[in-house]
């Protein structure tokens, strides 16, 4: 069993925040000898757990991913989510994916894809920052202060020209998001997508995870993004309550407009109240 639980101890370190290591500096830190250290590496470097860089340090590797994706896929959360995720597919026909938190980062676990031939559709089970993109903004937002401070006291890396890195930018966009009870995004994480996420919480009222709905940014005109917000935040709501959360209000103040600005290029001409695309059905064949 110490066999095991050193191979445990050197995982466990390379996914913290900081992923890579060199081979002296992660058996100091794991208590190993340089030998010992070196002999787990090797093993897990060939059965993809470990990936070797060209700088001579050791990072998670897929086969980690992909053990960690298959985890997380089989919780209670995705199949409490799934026909919440289906039904909001139903009503906007973009696509709907579901993400959980793991400690500074996300993974997305679950998705329902639109009908659209151009669809946005995030990787499963890769490891995703959370302050790029509307899935992890709304889930900083209603994370406990001390949290949300470790994350954005760290140094936030610039992924995108739009991405927001500064610490009071991004405090001030979290005080939005948690007011109106969603997050939105576009081309924050990858340049010609937007999103529009609401927070999952559990019967702690801790946030475990968000539902997003992601779709090309050309998309967006013309589309209702507020009566989006409201229904995955909604739908969120639906998903806490199944989880044990007594009353999931998702903010006191919808702040809409808030949204709208984040991903309209342009203001709308003129007052009318625009919808939430509706389902596109097929064309019959002839």
């Amino acid at each position: 069993m110490r066999g095991v639980e050193q191979v445990i101890r050197v995982l466990s370190l390379l996914t913290y925040d900081k992923p890579a290591w060199g081979l002296r500096e992660l058996a100091r830190t794991a208590a190993l000898s340089k030998s010992a250290a070196h002999r787990i590496l090797h093993e897990l470097v060939t059965r993809d757990f470990v990936v070797k860089t060209e700088e001579q340090k050791y990072r998670i590797g897929p086969g980690a991913y992909a053990w960690a994706a298959a985890a997380l896929s089989r919780l209670s959360l995705r199949e409490i989510a799934l026909p919440v995720m289906k039904r909001v597919v139903a009503e906007c026909d973009e696509t709907v994916v579901l993400a959980v938190r793991n400690d500074s980062q996300l993974y997305f676990v679950e998705k329902v894809e639109s009908s659209h031939p151009v669809r946005y559709v995030p990787p499963m089970g890769i490891p995703l920052p959370l302050h790029a993109g509307a899935a992890g903004k709304v889930m900083l937002a209603f994370m406990s202060p001390e949290e949300r401070r470790r994350v954005v006291g760290a140094r936030l890396a610039k992924i995108t020209p739009r991405t927001i890195t500064t610490p009071a930018a991004v405090r001030a966009e979290l005080a939005l998001v948690k007011a109106r009870g969603w997050a939105a995004s576009a081309g924050e994480r990858i340049a010609g997508t937007a999103g529009i996420a609401a927070p999952i919480l559990d019967a702690r009222g801790s946030v475990v995870g968000s539902l997003d709905l992601v779709m090309p940014e050309a998309r967006l005109e013309g589309f209702d993004v507020e009566a989006a917000g409201r229904l995955l935040k909604s739908a969120s709501s639906d998903i806490s309550r199944q989880l044990g959360f007594p009353d999931h209000d998702g903010g006191a103040n919808d702040g809409g407009a808030n949204g709208v600005a984040v991903l309209q290029r342009a203001e709308s001409s003129g007052n009318e109240r625009r919808r939430i695309r509706p389902r596109r059905r097929p064309v019959p064949a002839a």
